[in-house]
């Protein structure tokens, strides 16, 4: 279980600290710079919640809450 993070140019998994697709259940796609020599694993990790390295920005949090309605947003 771990915490999908989405912030404003990228997204981590909360489990291994590396690039996630947002839009997945759980760590399936690696993505961004750890992404290299055709390794497009992620850890598994399911995503149990969701939050921001961003939550000062103003309006993020509602947008991420609309992106993902299914995960509860952790403060």
């Amino acid at each position: 279980m771990a915490t999908l993070f989405i912030d404003k140019s990228d997204s981590t998994c909360g489990a291994c600290g590396k690039g996630a697709d947002p839009y997945e259940e759980s760590h399936i796609t690696l993505m961004g710079w750890s992404a290299v020599n055709d390794n497009m694993k992620g850890c598994g990790a399911e995503f149990t919640n969701v939050s921001s390295h961003y939550n000062f920005l103003g309006g993020l949090e509602d947008r991420i809450e609309e992106m993902r309605p299914d995960l509860p947003f952790l403060r």
